[in-house]
């Protein structure tokens, strides 16, 4: 998340379908590439202007390198993530035809209206994008999945707290009706009432299990 977020050796809040999948046979790779905090300043922000373009690559050449090693199979891959890993799923599908299926959590799709509806937008996006709408609105165009969702081949589940103010419910629900008016793969939008941002790690119990719940069908689903 993030995007200056890192993956530590400590327990992850909020990821336990991540252990439920290894525990049921699934090799999980969590990665930290440019961007990530945690190797200093100058390695956090040569992402900024380029979410996605950036570390895209470096994430599929770790799943290559995981492919050589035999421990990943090419025919049976998956992705998932949330909040900025949401923005970079919704990304890498909208670019990569690999997986076989996908998960969204709480995503960035749609920079131009996350500017105006984020409860950190007006800053934060600018700052990231290094520029402005009204000097830059082109590089917020750009990135944003939601200008490639007709190119997604990979069947798709989406989840997001309907009070979710920092990645707003609007970017999962822009990114549905995108994909359901493509009509090219099967998707499903799942709401959780009350969720903020942060459901995953402190929301109803009864919310954290279905959405690991969740995970782990869609993921078994269209990998098998």
């Amino acid at each position: 998340g993030g995007p200056h977020g890192f993956h530590g050796n400590a327990f992850a809040l909020g990821y336990f379908y991540r252990y439920v999948l290894a525990g049921r046979g699934w090799n999980i790779i969590a990665l930290n590439p440019t961007g990530s905090g945690s190797y200093g300043k100058v390695f956090a922000y040569d992402l900024r202007g380029r979410w996605g373009v950036h570390d895209l690559p470096e994430q599929l050449a770790a799943v290559d390198a995981l492919i050589v090693e035999g421990l990943a199979d090419p025919e049976r891959l998956a992705v998932a993530g949330y909040s900025y890993g949401g923005f970079m799923t919704s990304y890498t599908i909208t670019h990569c035809e690999r997986y076989k299926a996908a998960v969204v959590g709480a995503p960035v799709t749609n920079l131009e209206s996350f500017h105006g509806t984020s409860d950190i937008g007006m800053w934060f996006g600018p700052w990231e994008m290094q520029g402005d709408l009204a000097t830059s609105r082109d590089v917020f165009r750009r990135l944003s999945p939601i200008h490639g969702v007709e190119n997604v081949t990979t069947p798709t589940l989406i989840l997001h707290g309907e009070a979710d103010d920092r990645c707003p419910i609007g970017q999962g629900e822009e990114f549905f009706v995108g994909l359901v008016a493509a009509g090219k793969v099967p998707t499903q939008f799942v709401r959780y009432p009350g969720g903020s941002h942060l459901f995953i790690i402190n929301g109803r119990p009864s919310h954290r299990v279905d959405f690991v719940q969740r995970v782990v069908d869609w993921v078994e689903c269209y990998t098998t």
